[in-house]
């Protein structure tokens, strides 16, 4: 008997590989197909606290890259909207990113 076999039959916790409910364990949440809709709100929020957070000039929002990651972000049925340079700080006012 190889010593990684041994070690899993004698040392490895035992996890039930599915239930009634389909799989368990910890990788199940991960895999599942569920995902959270996120609003557009929620989103400028996090584009805006990345941003700040990292000292990133606001022009870098008109990169059309950085729009088609954006676009990748799904908010409900539709894909999120990225801000422009030049609507940061409205999305600032509107958030309350500030206080």
């Amino acid at each position: 008997m190889s010593i990684m076999k041994y070690h899993i039959e004698t040392k490895c916790q035992k996890i039930p590989k599915e239930t009634s409910k389909g799989t368990v364990g910890p990788l199940s949440k991960f895999l599942s197909n569920s995902r959270k809709h996120y609003t557009q709100n929620e989103v400028n929020e996090q584009i805006l606290k990345f941003f700040v957070a990292g000292n990133i000039p606001f022009n870098q929002a008109d990169n059309y890259e950085f729009h088609k990651l954006i676009q990748m972000i799904d908010i409900g049925h539709s894909s999120a909207k990225p801000l422009s340079g030049k609507s940061f700080g409205d999305a600032c006012i509107t958030i309350q990113l500030w206080q």
